[in-house]
């Protein structure tokens, strides 16, 4: 594989690395914080935490704009256009930040006092803690044009750093209401602020000191151009991020009228599961889409093709090392985790997953679409289809249809969207569908189908019972796909890139031994 795929390896190695210490620093930080919060102020923290993250979505959509248009001119290496659009997305997140943190200074009070249901005696130190999260978002939003450079660069070690400061912080902030006779709920409050503008800073003082794009000289007179290519870039990408949330409760919303709050219970874990399994593939999406960018930047459109089509088979690979196996050991995974879960819970949670599944198969193509810039329509169109599950699913079950078939029309949704995506691949970036077949899931189906036949087998002949017997399903599992894997759905030079890699592992470990 080339030098660039190896950077992309090592980018989203570094990435798993930071979410593992991220997920291991939060269960210890929650234990703590229920312990020294107690459950009424932990509880208050996170409702109004959620008000406001809830405004995280419009967070992404702009860092996509940013670090697109950033990849892009990087790729034609045209410094004056990379600093045409730093001081436009600086423009952008300045009058954005000020209007989101007026907007939530103005209704704090209404949103405290008449939104959320906090208890009387809580109202002040509620309303304290959301005047802190909404200064955070202030932070988080201004800092966006250097956060972007930095993924721009495909400076993971950078993002690791920081990450790594953040959740270290994060823990200390968490620790620091034991230290402190304050109101508890307001100092950890003040805690997660100071983690935000610290974290924050440190990108913005990394960004300035090493990308010479990150200059201010003509922040305050942007381009009409640029701001309009930015805004509309970023506002069409909001629209399609706003159609999967949509999608997502509306279909919350609909089994709550038809079914009541015991199959909302079973549809959140199960969002919750598809949501952590996600990771597993959107880190790799995140270290590849600054090569995609900058491909379709440097004019060379062959490359930015390949490394697509790399993504989606990738990250369907990714996603099935984990998900396939724990399908078939859903049940008893979610009796370890819940005790007692709805019984439509596993039913849920491998729906959403088959559905996850379709959409990783076909990530590529909407980097591939966004890298040409035209994506009014593809948004437009794609989250039109996304959308149109809520009526097929309200229809059904006035119909009569049972419970289970409204994520059945989600599987089919996802389908109809993944060949829009491949038609719109075809139109803007001249994609061949049928390499794209060939390579995807002619090749990350086999792992799929080999693990699938393996978990029947074992479900059907051996039935292993217990702790341990679901242990041994899912190593066998895991044994068959990544055996799979690596002979028949890597390339050659996928293999060959791989074993020079774990040959400098075994090395690495071999050199450490001889010294100690």
């Amino acid at each position: 594989m080339s030098q660039s795929s190896h950077r992309v390896a090592t980018n989203t190695a570094l990435l798993y690395l930071r979410t593992v210490l991220n997920i291991g620093v939060q269960i210890v930080a929650t234990r703590v914080l229920l312990r020294s919060l107690g459950v009424v102020d932990f509880g208050i923290f996170s409702v109004v935490a959620g008000v406001v993250v809830l405004l995280s979505f419009l967070n992404a959509a702009m860092t996509s704009a940013t670090q697109r248009f950033l990849s892009f001119h990087q790729g034609r290496d045209d410094l004056p256009a990379q600093q045409r659009v730093f001081a436009a997305s600086i423009c952008l997140h300045l009058l954005l930040a000020v209007a989101v943190v007026l907007l939530l200074l103005a209704f704090s009070g209404v949103v405290v006092q008449h939104v959320l249901h906090i208890p009387v005696a809580r109202m002040e130190a509620a309303r304290f803690a959301f005047v802190c999260m909404s200064l955070a978002v202030f932070s988080t939003i201004v800092v966006v044009p250097f956060t972007a450079s930095i993924n721009a660069h495909e400076d993971m070690m950078t993002i690791l750093t920081v990450g790594i400061t953040e959740i270290l912080l994060k823990l200390v902030a968490a620790f620091s209401i034991l230290w402190f006779e304050a109101d508890h709920l307001k100092v950890y409050a003040c805690g997660m602020a100071a983690v935000a503008f610290i974290t924050n800073g440190q990108c913005l003082v990394h960004a300035i000191r090493k990308y010479p794009e990150c200059v201010f000289r003509s922040v305050l007179r942007p381009t009409t151009q640029d701001l309009k290519e930015i805004g509309s870039f970023a506002g069409w990408n909001l629209f399609g991020t706003l159609s999967h949330l949509g999608r997502v409760q509306g279909l919350a919303v609909i089994l709550n009228v038809f079914f009541g709050p015991a199959m909302n219970a079973a549809y959140g874990v199960a969002n919750q599961v598809t949501g952590q399994m996600n990771m597993f593939s959107s880190m790799m999406m995140r270290a590849i889409n600054p090569q995609i960018m900058k491909s379709e930047g440097g004019r060379d459109r062959d490359r930015m093709l390949d490394l697509s089509v790399r993504a989606s088979k990738f990250g369907l690979l990714l996603l099935g090392a984990v998900a396939v196996p724990l399908m078939f050991e859903m049940p008893s995974l979610l009796r370890l985790w819940l005790g007692h879960a709805p019984v439509e819970t596993a039913m849920f949670c491998n729906l959403l997953l088959v559905g996850l599944m379709i959409n990783q198969s076909t990530t590529g193509l909407q980097s591939a679409v966004q890298a040409t810039g035209d994506i009014k329509r593809y948004e437009i169109e794609v989250g039109g289809i996304l959308l149109l599950n809520l009526p097929i699913a309200y229809v059904m079950l006035r119909l009569g249809a049972p419970y289970y078939t409204i994520l059945i029309s989600y599987v089919g949704v996802e389908l109809a969207a993944g060949l829009l995506k491949l038609r719109f691949a075809l139109r803007l970036a001249g994609l061949r569908p049928a390499a794209f077949a060939a390579n995807v899931y002619g090749k990350a189906m086999l792992p799929i189908a080999a693990t699938a036949l393996s978990g029947a087998t074992m479900s059907g002949l051996l039935r292993p019972e217990g702790f341990w017997g679901m242990l041994l399903s899912l190593a066998c599992m895991e044994c068959v796909y990544l055996t799979s894997t690596y002979f028949l759905a890597l390339a050659r030079d996928e293999r060959a890139w791989m074993n020079g890699f774990l040959r400098q592992l075994l090395g690495r470990a071999r050199r450490e031994k001889a010294i100690a």
